[in-house]
């Protein structure tokens, strides 16, 4: 389980800026700004559980 978490932290670090910002935004209470932040996310990696 830690290296998972480890390497979405390296994942959002690494991250172009674009995936970093949706990685923020899908984390939002505002629903308008996180259902399209995630639906990115998942569109780049289907397996992204955060995301899902």
């Amino acid at each position: 389980m830690l290296h998972i978490a480890m390497l979405l932290i390296v994942l959002v670090i690494a991250a172009p800026p674009a995936l970093a910002e949706a990685s923020r935004d899908c984390a939002s209470d505002d629903h308008e700004l996180a259902i399209p932040a995630c639906t990115l996310l998942i569109k780049q990696d289907p397996k992204n559980a955060v995301a899902h």
